[in-house]
């Protein structure tokens, strides 16, 4: 005995191994036949009797049975997403010569109607960095999904990396203050050959750091460190004078650490002057 389904079968890659898949998205003359090596004495509401099916439910076609030799049942009432199990109890199923059935494996096939949406994601919508992470997530795996199914303005594709049959990642090169980032439609198909539905539009702001800002803060902090050295050296050379007897112990508290004056001044200069840039007189 042997089961079988009306259903093309697919030899795809998965995880690395080719591998034969039966799924559909067309219910139209979807149908299971049950084949049998020698003529049985059953009829086919009897050889339906003796079938277990989840996902599903079976009618006999009436058609021709070749002389009780193949049966055929349409499929009905199947959800739009539904792994569809057939299987038989060959115990009740007797050949005309009296020779036993032997039952085969169930058949398993899935079918599946919904279109794939699409995702993505980025780590921030605005970036003064030139280089852009983009995920690119789909609700299922697909096939056939390339880089060419990206629609991309304001930037360059630097690199597309294929993590799994459902999420890919881009890096992408900023040439423009708002890159724009979108997976177009029908694109790719998930493994019942349903086309992917359209991505929302990821936009992402980039925006370039001013140099005078950059140069100002660079001098700031070269001055600060410079300033801490010197009063640093300052502090260790008027406690060894005083160590030494050279100079008197001062009485205020403000002469015995000019670091701590020092580096005042110098942060309160330079704080005033980081803020007055725009308008302080």
């Amino acid at each position: 005995m042997n089961i079988t389904a009306s259903i093309p079968e697919k030899l795809l890659q998965i995880q690395g191994a080719m591998r034969v898949v039966e799924a559909t998205n067309d219910d139209r003359e979807l149908r299971i036949y049950m084949s049998f090596a020698e003529p049985v004495m059953n009829s086919s509401a009897e050889v339906l009797a003796a079938l277990t099916v989840t996902g599903a439910v079976l009618t006999p076609t009436n058609r021709s049975t070749l002389g009780n030799r193949r049966f055929g049942y349409v499929v009905n009432k199947i959800s739009s997403t539904a792994v569809v199990t057939v299987a038989c109890d060959t115990s009740s199923v007797i050949s005309r010569q009296g020779t036993p059935v032997y039952s085969s494996q169930p058949l398993t096939f899935l079918y599946d109607t919904r279109r794939p949406s699409v995702k993505l994601a980025t780590s921030t919508v605005r970036t003064s960095s030139h280089t852009i992470p983009v995920l690119i997530k789909f609700e299922k795996p697909v096939f056939n999904f390339t880089s060419s199914a990206v629609q991309l303005s304001g930037g360059k594709l630097l690199s597309f990396h294929e993590a799994s049959k459902s999420i890919y990642t881009m890096q992408i090169l900023a040439v423009d203050k708002l890159v724009s980032v979108q997976v177009a439609e029908n694109t790719a198909q998930d493994v019942a050959g349903n086309p992917n539905l359209p991505s929302d539009r990821l936009q992402v702001r980039h925006y370039s750091v001013p140099a005078s800002s950059s140069s100002i803060a660079t001098i700031a902090t070269v001055i600060f460190a410079a300033t801490a050295i010197v009063a640093t050296l300052l502090t260790v050379s008027t406690s060894s004078l005083i160590a030494s007897g050279a100079m008197a112990r001062p009485s205020s508290y403000s002469i015995s650490e000019p670091s701590r004056n020092l580096l005042y001044r110098e942060w309160h200069a330079t704080s005033r002057s980081s803020l007055c840039r725009d308008g302080c007189r």
